[in-house]
């Protein structure tokens, strides 16, 4: 019997031990009707917006009227793909979906974060699918976990109460997608804005759309495989080997196989010539790989990949890769192909509209600096401390500003606002996003000498979070392609590992000499558990405390923001 609850606050930890990869679950009302815009924003033309940006991973599927059954195309799609689907008329038999939503729109990104429980690196995506009634993309199974969220409308789940073995999964032959030959549900719902599904891997279940407005939105959980794992391993332990570690033969063996005992004077004896025709030499075993052969194989790898498994640090640097990597060595996101905050100002006029028509004003969250807006912020705050702005002196210094800065300030922020505030159609929006960043970058160049060390702008940026200064972010964020996620290491330390790559750490407890140094490492360590938790990382005591004690905290720290992989956000 498959659950149903109403919410999910306060119940992570029954969640977890009662459902995760073990049980369904229908939750109604996951979210509020008032919660439903900070998350769920899109409307079917604000979709089909995002299917058409260039680099956009999105897929149309027509289950009749294509060029055969269960059509799949991929995307990006232009207008008139979306015409030959006769929208707004009857016809029932299509699906739109579009993968990493959560990358191009803060809110869908958000979203993650109402899971929070399910640690970071097993997030995977938001897909966020549009069907007109009857719309489906056919019974299937999945193998990883899913959560379907019903953003606006309503769809209909049917779902298997048992899961399926790889064995039985019989689907329906000759087609562009995984739709089985037999399923046999057991549970039925309809799903209303703001309810849930939680399927664990393997529960077969078909979804279909019983409402014009039906949007989706399926937050994918990652679930490397065995042979994933395996692959990725054996890469790594190849890595490790010499150039000049190759096979060799045993010479006597080799005689051996390939003479087949024949030459060195046996019964008979005939010497080197034995056997010889026409002045070759006959050896009966060149074609064969003898035993003695696949054991010095076995032996060579067993002993490459022993040493790989038995190198602790090397291990756990593999799992910090493999782990937080998965996704971003996969394929480009949509906002590889033009800038995020480009798409994502392209879909806002179009977030509560019903086709690409000028939308009203949207509420968000904080504004975010893209990565040259971010750098000329960074900059000014430099310069400002190198004047002495928010230094250790007097109480209250730090709000004393000289009179050529204070327009600086008020300006930035009215641009911003502004910016905030603009309530413009698809076009100029864009324009207006891409000029805001131009202009406060030539605002504040103009205003502050350059600063010739590319990573001053970060330190003093770091030095102001870790001194809580009041016109420091009280916000960072990751980038939105990004994985964080920090190793544990067996000396007590951490590894942090962004998209695969390790790019610091911070020594263990263990390795302290004194108690001073075990509660600074321990300080240390909390904030980095703090810095890759969330993708929206609030600059509070854990952080800041760990920017103060830790020098490796805070060069970690600059080198995130130095690439970008940390951003800056400034309220609104």
């Amino acid at each position: 019997m498959i659950q149903e609850w109403h919410g999910l606050q306060g119940r992570s930890a029954e969640f977890l031990s009662q459902h995760w990869q073990k049980r369904p679950l229908l939750i109604r009302g996951l979210l509020a009707p008032d919660e439903l815009p900070r998350y769920c924003p899109l409307s079917p033309g604000g979709l089909r917006a995002l299917a058409s940006q260039p680099g956009a991973l999105t897929r149309l599927i027509r289950e009749s009227g294509g060029a055969a059954p269960w059509e799949c195309r991929r995307g990006p799609f232009g207008t008139a793909d979306f015409e030959s689907l006769g929208l707004g008329t009857v016809d029932p038999n299509w699906t739109l979906l579009v993968q990493r939503v959560d990358r191009v729109l803060e809110e869908v990104e958000r979203l993650r974060e109402l899971f929070a429980f399910v640690p970071r690196w097993r997030v995977d995506d938001v897909m966020v699918s549009h069907a007109p009634p009857g719309g489906s993309v056919g019974a299937h199974v999945d193998n990883y976990d899913v959560i379907l969220l019903q953003g606006s409308g309503t769809r209909e789940w049917r779902v298997e109460s048992v899961p399926r073995g790889a064995s039985d999964e019989e689907l329906l032959p000759a087609l562009q997608t995984r739709v089985l030959r037999r399923f046999e549900p057991s549970h039925q719902w309809e799903l209303r804005a703001g309810d849930a599904l939680y399927l664990p891997p393997r529960f077969a279940h078909h979804g279909v759309s019983t409402s014009v407005d039906c949007l989706t939105y399926s937050v994918g959980f990652r679930a490397p495989s065995r042979a994933d794992l395996l692959t990725s391993f054996a890469r790594h332990a190849a890595r490790l080997c010499a150039e000049d570690d190759r096979y060799t033969d045993d010479s006597e063996q080799l005689a051996v196989a390939l003479l087949d005992g024949s030459e060195g004077g046996g019964e008979g004896g005939g010497g080197a010539g034995a056997g010889a025709r026409g002045g070759q030499v006959d050896m009966p075993g060149r074609g064969v790989i003898p035993l003695a052969t696949t054991a010095r194989l076995r032996a060579m790898v067993r002993e490459s990949l022993l040493s790989a498994l038995d190198d602790e640090a090397g291990f756990e640097a593999w799992v910090g890769e493999a782990l937080t990597g998965t996704v971003a060595a996969s394929a480009a996101s949509a906002a590889t192909a033009t800038s995020t905050s480009s798409a994502a100002s392209v879909v806002s006029s179009a977030l509560g509209a019903s086709s690409l028509e000028t939308a009203p004003e949207k509420a968000g969250g904080p504004a975010e600096l893209g990565p040259a807006a971010r750098q000329a912020m960074e900059a000014w705050i430099a310069a400002q401390g190198a004047k002495g702005w928010g230094n250790e002196g007097g109480e209250g210094e730090d709000e004393q500003v000289d009179d050529e800065e204070q327009p600086l300030r008020l300006g930035l922020e009215a641009d911003l606002n502004a910016n905030l505030e603009a309530d413009l159609d698809l076009e100029a929006n864009l324009e207006a996003n891409l000029n805001l960043e131009a202009d406060l970058e030539a605002t504040i160049r103009s205003s502050v000498d350059e600063v010739d060390d590319p990573l001053a702008s970060s330190r003093a940026l770091v030095a102001a979070l870790a001194r809580g200064d009041a016109a420091a972010p009280r916000m960072l964020r990751h980038a939105e392609d990004a994985i964080f996620g920090c190793v544990e290491r067996a000396d007590g330390g951490l590894s942090l590992f962004v998209n695969g790559e390790r790019l610091g750490g911070i020594g263990g407890e263990n390795e302290c000499g004194s108690s001073a140094e075990g509660e600074a490492a321990a300080v240390a360590a909390r904030g980095m558990r703090a810095l890759c938790a969330s993708s929206f990382v609030n600059v509070d005591e854990p952080l800041r405390a760990a920017l103060r004690v830790s020098a490796e905290m805070r060069a970690l720290v600059e080198l995130l923001l130095e690439r970008d992989a940390l951003w800056a956000a400034l309220d609104d």
